[in-house]
């Protein structure tokens, strides 16, 4: 504790303690404090992060100085969007000022709502499902046109007699020759 009985002003060193808010991961409590006389003005930048104006605390002290407590809610969610990893505490006073870095906590791995994770996954397996199909719809049409491209067209002289299969041919001389040799040949 500060002794200041018999000076006009004076001020302690800047406390600070950043503590996560029960059952949010998102929101964390910034406490801060210092004795002065005057009260010291304490501040955090970026103020953006802040949810709702701070609660501030004034307590006076029997040696004549004032214990000033401010509580800051934090959102860890937008001060990762504003790209920060530190917040600034200033505290000002007529004798001297003080500026403090507070860390704030690193995003862990598992963080995050496992429902959230889980659509994430569903999602991205549904999108590889209609890339694929996307894919083989494509590669089958390429492949029917190359396959149709490759097989000529038939012409009129290649195109085959569809009568000629049903009408029985006649025989030719060498035919006849043959089989009239075989029958003799048994008489």
């Amino acid at each position: 504790m500060l002794l200041l009985c018999a000076q006009e002003s004076a001020v302690s060193e800047l406390v600070t303690e950043l503590r996560s808010a029960p059952g949010s991961e998102d929101l964390h409590s910034l406490l801060c404090s210092a004795v002065g006389k005057p009260a010291p003005g304490i501040s955090v930048y970026p103020s953006q992060v802040t949810v709702q104006a701070p609660q501030e605390y004034f307590a006076q002290n029997a040696n004549a100085t004032v214990t000033v407590t401010k509580i800051y809610n934090i959102s860890l969610k937008t001060a990762r969007s504003l790209g920060l990893q530190d917040l600034v505490v200033s505290m000002t006073h007529s004798v001297r000022n003080e500026e403090k870095i507070v860390r704030l906590p690193v995003n862990q791995g598992g963080t995050t709502n496992p429902c959230l994770n889980w659509m994430i996954t569903a999602i991205a397996f549904i999108i590889l499902f209609l890339v694929s199909c996307i894919i083989s719809a494509v590669l089958y049409i390429y492949f029917q046109k190359k396959r149709s491209n490759n097989m000529p067209e038939p012409s009129s002289t290649q195109m085959p007699n569809p009568l000629s299969t049903l009408v029985p041919t006649p025989p030719s001389t060498e035919t006849e020759n043959l089989m009239r040799h075989h029958c003799q040949s048994e008489t």
